[in-house]
């Protein structure tokens, strides 16, 4: 055992090895809320800059144990990302009111997880879930489809019909 812990502690010695290379990495952050009419939206921009320089030792200079550091060129990286951010389960704009779907009146209710599609004798007709990139989920018995509100207030979803393979796109008016 003894003679392990040596070993370790020479190869620990022997291959270990100063920093050999100067790093500068800064990352700025920039938050913009803008404001529309479907409510307030965040953009987060972070510009990274990121600096490496290897660091080489200059010749030994007479009864001296410092060295002078040879200039060596300087490697600058540099990236941008840009985001935004969506609060789920938070509604930017509340949706709560009476539309038409397929000629019938129905009231879309704000409940804690979306909202509830409920018919005029107070049946449960569907429910619509809000997603992190502002689009919705409307589900409804064996019907799955997702969609938008437009500029109207007007619900536009659309569903996938594999025996068609394509989008069926079908809108859902606000009473106002």
């Amino acid at each position: 055992m003894k003679l392990f812990s040596i070993g370790l502690l020479l190869l620990t010695f022997t291959f270990g090895q100063a920093q050999n290379k100067n790093v500068k990495d800064e990352t700025k952050t920039t938050t913009t809320t803008i404001k529309t009419s479907e409510g307030e939206k965040k953009i987060i921009k972070e510009e990274n800059s990121k600096e490496v320089q290897l660091i080489q030792v200059g010749d030994k200079k007479d009864n001296t144990v410092n060295r002078d550091v040879k200039n060596t060129p300087t490697i600058v990286t540099e990236s941008t990302e840009i985001s935004t951010t969506s609060r789920p389960n938070v509604k930017d704009k509340d949706r709560s009111s009476v539309y038409v779907i397929n000629g019938q009146k129905y009231r879309v209710m704000a409940e804690p997880k979306g909202y509830s599609v409920v018919s005029e004798k107070n049946k449960n007709y569907a429910r619509i879930r809000q997603t992190s990139n502002n689009t919705y989920i409307f589900t409804r018995k064996n019907k799955t489809s997702y969609g938008h509100f437009d500029s109207n207030g007007d619900l536009i979803l659309e569903t996938y019909d594999p025996k068609k393979d394509v989008f069926v796109t079908e809108k859902i008016t606000i009473i106002k």
